[in-house]
Parts: C-alpha cells; sequence; structure tokens
C-alpha cells in the first residue's frame, strides 16, 4: 500500500513539537510487516525490536476488532487506542487497510492521565485487597 511518506514525517514533526524528548517510537504497522520510523538515540534499538514483539500482539487485536461486528452508532469503529506500561504510554491510530501508527511517550508527557489511571489502578489493587482479606 503505498503512502504518502510525508504524511508520517508530519506526523513526527507535530509529535516532536508537542512532546519533545518525551517522544520515544514511531512504528507503523501493517498486516505481516512493520517499519521503525522514529526511535530516540538513548534507547536500545535491539531491546525496541523485542517490544515490538509484545506491542504487534495489540496491533493484531486493534486491526481485528476496528470495525464494528454490527452496525453500532454508540460504538462505531476503533480509531484510536492508549495502552499504559508501567511509565510509557503507546498510542495507535487506527487507519485503513489493516494500517496502524503506533508512537510511544514518556508517561510524564501525559502526566493528567498517567495520574488518573496511576488511581484508578490503585483504586482497583486496594478494592481487590480489601474483597480478599
Amino acid at each position: 500500500m503505498a503512502d504518502n511518506p510525508n504524511r508520517i514525517e508530519k506526523l513526527l514533526d507535530s509529535l516532536h513539537q508537542q512532546f519533545g524528548e518525551s517522544l520515544r517510537s514511531c512504528v507503523e504497522y501493517f498486516p505481516g510487516s512493520k517499519t521503525i520510523h522514529y526511535l530516540r538515540g538513548d534507547l536500545d534499538k535491539t531491546a525496541a525490536e523485542g517490544r515490538l514483539v509484545r506491542i504487534e500482539e495489540l496491533y493484531q487485536a486493534e486491526r481485528l476488532a476496528s470495525t464494528p461486528i454490527a452496525n453500532d452508532p454508540g460504538l462505531g469503529t476503533l480509531d484510536t487506542s492508549i495502552h499504559l506500561f508501567g511509565d510509557v504510554f503507546v498510542i495507535h491510530l487506527i487507519c485503513s487497510g489493516g494500517r496502524v501508527i503506533g508512537f510511544s511517550l514518556e508517561a510524564e508527557a501525559l502526566s493528567e492521565l498517567h495520574t488518573s489511571a496511576t488511581e484508578w489502578l490503585d483504586t482497583m489493587v486496594e478494592t481487590e485487597h480489601s474483597t480478599t482479606e
């Protein structure tokens, strides 16, 4: 699938302007292939490529779930997903044709969301501990 490479460059420019050094990586996924378009200089490329195996499982699930099973105007197509791995957010932009553009950010870049998600998780851990005691 041919695409205008300027779109990725434009996205990367926008991400750099908005998030600066908090931007960790940008990867493009297609069924059966992936391309790393950006990897921050201080990140180990071998380790990052190893992580892609794990992240690709998310991509496959999103690709399959992107179109609603039934005509449901209340929950239409899946357009974007946000995943939190400790102190790193992985955000996927789900495009047509099975294409996904994924980028990762240091959690500090979305500090409000990170704080809220951490509080929600803490609430659930406290709830689980209190119900099992």
